[in-house]
């Protein structure tokens, strides 16, 4: 398997919660440990979950309500 095959595979899984050894592949930077850099794309991933939730089904949006998501 490729090298860059292998880090896209391990980052799906880190963003759908299912393992968090993706972690020991990121640099820390000046401003932020691997964590909080990985967690910038683990929200983004969510948040776009959600808006297309809220975009193709509005109304099962409407009814799990804005709380629960």
């Amino acid at each position: 398997m490729s090298n860059l095959r292998h880090l896209q595979e391990n980052f799906q899984t880190y963003l759908l919660g299912e393992s968090e050894d993706f972690v020991d592949e990121v640099i820390a930077s000046n401003t932020a440990i691997p964590q909080e850099r990985l967690n910038v794309y683990h929200e983004a991933y969510y948040l776009r979950l959600i808006g297309i939730l809220g975009a193709d089904f509005p109304i099962l949006k409407k009814l799990i309500g804005e709380d629960k998501i």
